[in-house]
């Protein structure tokens, strides 16, 4: 499994240049960048100053294999209003460009929840709103399957896709394999939960984010992802928020009282949900 650290989670840095030194200092071969419209890099970066940014990071030995997209809690692909979902899927559509050039992997894409007193919080109008953003993700295909990326739904969002079930059936109807989710693991997260959303979502699983930059390292609080993956249900990148590779190995680690050898008391014990 390939760890790739959040560049946000590596600030302060004041370029391309230091973020890229920080990470391969801090032991991780590739990073997800941030595409916003404050950030360094925006839908409209031009063609030459990504080159420059790819070539930033292969001088210091790191790749760029994710992106994640933020546009603000009004500019999104499920957004009351109709014009800012158009505005969303026009800078998602250069993103995925963007992503292309950088030759990351997977472009992950932010589905905030609406906020109070938002028209949407009602929800008499959610199926409309669904059907609508299952058409805008089926227009994006073409682009990401141009450039080989996967585009990642941060779920879940609690109004319109709260559950596995729920989400698979938005990635089931958009049926394409370039577009799938991406979930969010924090210490606060129910292991159990965790896992029963990675098992469910299965190939529609794009990518997975972990932890926060200011935990302190707790061997195999995350080991139950890695049997998950061996079995092949998930292997997108494993997204992970600071620190050092090495901490995150171990993090990552079956804890020893799930792990014991094959010849002892029967076959080996995978970590799993409680």
């Amino acid at each position: 499994m390939k760890l790739v650290v959040a560049g946000e989670s590596l600030q302060p840095y004041s370029s391309f240049a230091d973020l890229a030194r920080a990470a391969a200092e801090a032991g991780f071969a590739a990073v997800e960048l941030p595409v916003t419209s404050q950030a360094a890099l925006t839908p409209e970066t031009d063609h030459d100053q990504c080159l420059d940014i790819l070539r930033t990071f292969h001088d210091a030995g790191v790749s760029i294999d994710a992106l994640r997209c933020d546009l603000g809690a009004g500019c999104h692909l499920a957004a009351h209003s109709h014009s800012a979902r158009d505005e969303a899927e026009r800078l998602i559509a250069e993103s995925i460009r963007r992503a292309g050039w950088l030759k990351a992997e997977v472009l992950s894409v932010g589905l905030a929840d609406p906020a109070p007193g938002d028209p949407m919080c009602d929800a008499p109008d959610a199926a409309a709103i669904i059907a609508d953003l299952r058409r805008r993700l089926m227009r994006l295909i073409p682009e990401a399957e141009a450039w080989e990326l996967r585009v990642a739904l941060e779920v879940p969002a609690e109004t319109l896709l709260p559950d596995p079930v729920s989400a698979a059936e938005l990635i089931d109807h958009v049926n394409a394999p370039c577009i799938g989710l991406r979930i969010e693991v924090r210490r606060s997260s129910k292991p159990h939960v965790c896992a029963d959303w990675v098992r469910q979502l299965g190939w529609r699983l794009a990518a997975v984010h972990l932890g926060d930059a200011c935990e302190d390292v707790r061997q195999g609080e995350y080991g139950w992802l890695i049997p998950l993956s061996d079995k092949a249900v998930f292997g997108g990148p494993t997204i992970v928020s600071g620190g050092l590779a090495a901490d995150w190995k171990a993090r990552m680690e079956p804890p020893p009282s799930l792990a014991r050898p094959a010849n002892e008391d029967g076959p080996a014990a995978h970590p799993t949900a409680p």
